[in-house]
């Protein structure tokens, strides 16, 4: 394993807290966990913590992967106490036994147990997600009943109106010899708040990890939107408040396709395999309703053959509305049409089975399946992405005349900074909603 020179003087810079920020896969949770060990080693402390947004990711990216806490450090084992949970064992250069708990920021049951009494270092990985109040604690424990504690906080840039910034983030001042490299819009955020004694801030740059090649950050690059927040974050490492539209702006005509015959009279585009999602939409007040669409596949490229806003609420009527409209696309597609995957969050097994019924009586065979859905938000991150690198890469087309084009302008970012679309079941919401489903369980084959 090779470190730059801003990852040899972060682990061996004295500190009592460490703020890693800067953009993806540039090294900063590598050194974090690694200067971790260091500081336990030196502590005379038993009990340490590492936490992230849950237990099982915590453990997958600091301690258990290529070069994780285990692959580096031998003195460092799994521990085995059930009673413990999540934990490691390790055996400083003293021959003391040290334990560094493992957990999630939203594991209260856990994390009050261990911050309840006193800890000596500890890491927070993503601490952007972390609430403030779980962050209160883990002072609470690092500092009783004296002053001799490590904490490092790891984190992509976030919204600058996070609470985390003006709590803690800001507080720290960078080395001299760093300062040139962070971005101006950070230097002034820093300057809006006093400084604290021994808080260290660390920008990184995609320069300063070694192991990360050209091709990974083209890649990162090729799945999101320039100037988009998430770019801004990730590629660039600045912080940016996602607010506005969230797709009109990379929208334009040379998006819209239409579908033509060919001088041998086929149809073009020729696609290869279809989908069908569907959302079921709330159908009250605010004109929410559910929404089939139809996509169609070549290659990588996702193609929005058709949609249909349904006009039925009631069940047993919109399920025959349903099956109406998808006969009409069998009896256009037959076989090619793969699958239908319906809305997990309002969706049973029972009308999963209705609706493959009442289209086999029809003679349309077509599996039916609740949509894939991926994290705790339902997939809403991951969906974004996967549209950013089919927007950014020209790989979506949508049908002229079709609803979801103008659909999708309509989607705009919350007002809090967690809330990455806002969603107060309005019909575009519906559309964007069916249409991801139709592709989500192709995602790793055209993201």
């Amino acid at each position: 394993m090779k470190l730059s020179p801003k990852q040899i003087d972060f682990i061996a810079h004295q500190s009592k807290v460490d703020i890693a920020e800067g953009a993806s896969g540039t090294g900063k949770s590598q050194v974090a966990k690694m200067k971790l060990i260091t500081q336990v080693d030196q502590s005379p402390r038993k009990q340490h913590f590492i936490a992230g947004e849950s237990a099982p990711v915590a453990y997958r990216n600091l301690v258990d992967d290529d070069l994780g806490l285990l692959a580096l450090f031998p003195n460092v084992t799994p521990g085995t106490n059930v009673k413990k949970g999540n934990h490691l064992i390790m055996l400083d250069s003293k021959g003391r036994e040290k334990i560094i708990y493992i957990f999630g920021f939203g594991d209260s049951t856990k994390w009050k147990k261990v911050l309840g009494s006193t800890v000596g270092c500890g890491l927070i990985d993503e601490a952007n997600l972390a609430p403030v109040y779980f962050i209160n604690q883990c002072f609470r424990g690092l500092t009783r009943p004296t002053a001799d504690y490590w904490l490092g906080m790891t984190l992509n840039p976030a919204p600058p109106g996070s609470e985390v910034y003006k709590r803690y983030i800001n507080k720290a001042r960078p080395i001299k010899k760093y300062f040139p490299r962070i971005p101006s819009s950070i230097i002034k955020e820093l300057a809006a708040v006093k400084g604290v004694k021994n808080y260290t801030y660390w920008h990184f740059n995609h320069d300063d990890n070694p192991a990360l090649t050209e091709e990974a950050v083209q890649s990162l690059k090729d799945a999101l939107l320039p100037g988009s927040p998430e770019w801004l974050s990730l590629i660039d490492g600045i912080r940016s408040a996602g607010t506005g539209a969230v797709y009109a702006k990379y929208l334009n005509d040379s998006f819209i396709y239409e579908e033509v015959r060919d001088d041998k009279n086929k149809m073009q585009p020729a696609y290869n395999q279809f989908d069908i999602g569907i959302d079921i939409g709330a159908g009250d007040e605010n004109n929410a309703a559910s929404v089939l669409a139809l996509s169609g596949f070549i290659g990588r490229d996702v193609y929005n053959v058709d949609d249909y806003e349904c006009q039925s609420t009631q069940v047993d009527h919109l399920l025959n509305e349903w099956c109406d409209k998808i006969e009409q696309w069998w009896s256009l597609y037959q076989t090619r049409i793969r699958g239908i995957y319906i809305d997990g969050a309002g969706v049973s097994k029972t009308l999963i089975r209705t609706l493959k019924d009442r289209l086999i009586e029809r003679s349309v065979m077509i599996d039916v399946a609740p949509a894939w859905k991926f994290g705790k938000d339902g997939g809403i991150k991951a969906r974004m992405f996967v549209m950013y690198a089919l927007i950014n890469q020209k790989r979506i087309h949508f049908r002229k005349g079709n609803k979801l084009y103008e659909m999708l302008k309509m989607l705009v970012r919350g007002e809090s900074p967690d809330v990455l679309i806002e969603d107060n079941n309005d019909i575009w919401n519906d559309y964007y909603d069916a249409f991801c489903y139709s592709w989500t369980h192709r995602t790793e084959e055209i993201r």
